[in-house]
């Protein structure tokens, strides 16, 4: 267990090439859930809401997507063996403490990134924004919840505060805190804020469902209606092209047909999604 929350000696966590790992998440899971209970147990005694359905939601979403990333994790490592196999240009200690914190460092720059592509590129947004549409900040949704301030350490860590902000729905919090372990990144990137103002958790514009498949494929159907409207663009734009004259313009024109084609398909597609707004936190 110290070895996940990095007060233990660094070696007594380093394994061979191509071994298996300790699974972190097999030890952490009892834990977890003994934590969540417990929270859930307080907080009902201080009077302040848990709300049972929507814990229910964030873990089951949690466990949907560890069962995807585990069918795609062979993938992940016949890529990961091949490229370091024959592409490989140096290699790293594996038994090194250096090796260990250059590595650590490493891996957080690229979850940054990573993390942030996860909100600013559309559609990895889609599968990302079901982590933040919880409504509630606890610890179904999030492992750093209770403590207000770590001091000093707030200034390198990202902490409880940092990672608050990180889930708030408020203007001047959206975008912000993207780091994993450590917030210099975000210092450095331009996507650092502080907590200054209680955050509003969940999105912008919250789903109002507890249903799990609606909650995972909204974004993905905003994203599908949309398309139609980019695809007439194009294809009002070949249709123009083809009345302004060319060399081919017939063959623009049947471009143009065909965009518009498959316009009216993918928007009767969107359209049968439904607009995924279900009654159920109004009911």
């Amino acid at each position: 267990m110290l070895g996940m929350f990095y007060i233990r000696n660094v070696t007594a966590s380093f394994v061979p090439p191509l071994e298996r790992p300790p699974s972190y998440l097999s030890q952490a899971l009892p834990w977890f859930l003994m934590l969540v209970f417990l929270e859930a147990v307080f907080l009902r005694l201080k009077g302040r809401q848990w709300d049972l359905s929507d814990a229910a939601v964030s873990s089951s979403q949690g466990l949907a997507q560890e069962a995807v990333r585990y069918t795609l994790r062979g993938c992940e490592g016949w890529a990961y063996v091949y490229i370091w196999q024959h592409y490989r240009w140096f290699d790293v200690p594996w038994d090194s403490p250096v090796s260990f914190w250059f590595t650590m460092l490493a891996v957080d720059l690229g979850y940054y990134w990573f993390h942030r592509a996860s909100h600013e590129v559309n559609l990895v947004w889609a599968s990302h924004q079901v982590h933040h549409s919880s409504e509630y900040y606890n610890l179904s949704t999030a492992l750093r919840t209770v403590v207000k301030s770590l001091g000093p350490l707030e200034h390198v860590l990202n902490t409880p505060s940092h990672h608050r902000v990180h889930h708030g729905s408020n203007v001047k919090y959206l975008d912000k805190n993207y780091a994993g372990v450590l917030i210099i990144w975000d210092r450095l990137f331009g996507t650092f804020c502080w907590e200054e103002e209680t955050p509003t958790y969940g999105l912008v514009h919250n789903i109002e469902s507890y249903n799990l498949w609606t909650i995972q494929l909204a974004h993905f159907r905003w994203i599908a209606s949309d398309v139609p409207q980019q695809l007439v663009r194009c294809a009002l734009a070949l249709v123009s092209l083809a009345w302004l004259g060319g060399q081919y313009p017939a063959a623009a024109v049947t471009a143009g047909r065909a965009v518009l084609a498959g316009s009216m398909l993918l928007w009767l597609g969107a359209v049968s999604l439904g607009d995924g707004k279900a009654k159920a936190k109004t009911q």
